[in-house]
């Protein structure tokens, strides 16, 4: 894709996979669709960032749901409203009582696993949970009576099918839209640069500390 002059390479570098499906989700789907709150779990990470603030600025609610409570301090200084930690035992409560209070009835999934059902469950029936990501590792599980009796709607998102649906010149115009978004609304924070021939220790260094920031591997 063709940068604009104000975006330097290392944000260029950044400027496919997560800026695209930021916007496929949000405004390609929960807006487009008529969706006013989103619910998203991994919401520290940077794609998560990224959900919120494009949220934020098209006018959306945004239920951030994170792992850690330093996450939540973090979410909080970038001005977010609804943050909850998973592993706090009122957790469910809390997710379901703000799943009502803010009618939200579309999630963005990137963990899988238990992550699924909890979101199932939180929302009213009817709503539908998009999974992007399988951070857990794990299977997507569900109880069958949530989809039976519920009504709830699980589906996948795939950047790949989405762009290829969206066809050649679309995507060249929204990503030239979305790079007038990238300094502020779809930055990217880069943690480090390291060179080509120590890739592997920046592999393991982003695995083990995902959140931190991109590692960019300069050849």
């Amino acid at each position: 894709l063709p940068l604009k002059s104000f975006i330097p390479d290392e944000l260029g570098a950044t400027m496919i996979v997560n800026p695209f499906t930021a916007w496929a989700l949000v405004a390609g789907i929960a807006r487009k669709e008529g969706y006013r709150t989103i619910v998203q779990n991994a919401a520290a990470g940077a794609l998560g960032r990224m959900i919120y603030r494009l949220a934020a600025k098209l006018g959306m609610e945004v239920i951030n749901i994170v792992r850690r409570p330093e996450q939540v301090e973090e979410l909080r200084r970038e001005g977010a409203r609804h943050i909850l930690l998973s592993d706090d035992d009122r957790f469910d409560r809390e997710l379901a009582a703000l799943c009502k209070k803010l009618n939200a009835r579309i999630a963005f999934d990137a963990v899988a696993g238990e992550a699924t059902e909890s979101l199932c469950t939180a929302m009213p029936p009817g709503s539908r949970v998009i999974v992007y990501g399988g951070l857990s590792g794990a299977k997507c599980a569900i109880q069958p009576g949530l989809l039976i009796f519920g009504g709830q709607c699980i589906e996948g998102f795939w950047l790949s099918r989405w762009l290829a649906e969206q066809g050649a010149v679309h995507t060249l115009r929204l990503a030239s839209r979305l790079q007038k978004l990238a300094p502020d609304v779809l930055k990217t924070n880069i943690r480090d640069k390291v060179p080509l021939d120590e890739a592997s220790r920046a592999i393991q260094m982003y695995t083990d500390n995902m959140t931190a920031g991109k590692i960019l591997i300069i050849p």
